[in-house]
């Protein structure tokens, strides 16, 4: 018999924990943090509700130059309506009632997402939680696309004309972002990830970390709601997939 001891983080070549000590996923330690006492909030779009309209106590819709969002393969597909520039929509929780436990406790955000677009640098999205302001989108991002308008969020996305995904971390309008690097692939699936160990924020595409910045931002003072949008920059066939966002925080 072995006498070699495992614990939750232990590596191993073969898998089911190839992950180093650093992923969020497994240094939550478990595949499902609520496992750990952790309040978790997962919205995987497969509700019984409409997501084209509001519906009591559940979402909110706001459609941006007729915009549209409805239930698709694997979640809710956000369309620039007719392939119109600066078309989209945004999809909130109904109440915002999400606040995040002290700066100094554990945080994990994954969001996936499909984004189909000829000029991806153009599409602008986000997935995430967000203080209660996608009603009057430019609350929420500047109308010409190029900056984040929003009070409060920890989120996943990018605006017009950048190249690269990037965490945006906002509390009272001051921001802390980290990039990703690069760009979705256009109608390729990608998870993107966000984990806080306490200090430090790291980021995960598709599993591999990307790279890692201390904390500068950390929003614990106001509530938030889960967030989907989605606007084009181009005239052209753009549209967002999204299949899940999941929230997690140490309490």
């Amino acid at each position: 018999m072995s006498r070699v001891k495992h614990n939750a983080l232990h590596t191993f070549a073969a898998g089911a924990n190839i992950a180093k000590s650093t992923n969020g996923a497994t240094s939550v330690p478990f595949i499902h943090p609520v496992q750990q006492g952790w309040k978790v909030v997962y919205e995987d779009f497969n509700g019984p509700s409409l997501y084209s309209a509001d519906t009591a106590d559940i979402w909110q819709f706001t459609a941006i130059t007729a915009g549209t969002t409805a239930v698709s393969t694997g979640g809710v597909l956000f369309d620039n309506a007719a392939d119109a520039d600066n078309a989209g929509a945004a999809l909130a929780h109904e109440t915002a009632t999400i606040i995040p436990a002290a700066n100094t406790k554990k945080l994990y955000l994954e969001v996936s997402a499909t984004v189909t677009a000829a000029t991806m640098a153009s599409t602008e999205f986000f997935l995430g939680v967000a203080a209660d302001q996608t009603t009057t989108i430019a609350n929420f991002v500047a109308a010409d696309g190029l900056s984040w308008t929003v009070d409060d969020c920890f989120g996943i996305g990018k605006l017009d004309a950048e190249t690269n995904v990037s965490a945006i971390m906002r509390q009272s309008d001051v921001e802390q972002t980290i990039s990703f690097g690069s760009n979705p692939t256009t109608a390729t699936r990608h998870t993107w990830s966000l984990y806080y160990d306490g200090a430090t924020y790291h980021v995960y595409k598709d599993g591999a970390l990307i790279g890692s910045s201390a904390k500068t931002v950390f929003n614990n003072d106001a509530a938030m709601c889960i967030t989907a949008f989605m606007r084009s920059g181009a005239g052209e066939t753009q549209n967002l997939l999204a299949q899940y966002i999941l929230f997690a925080y140490e309490i």
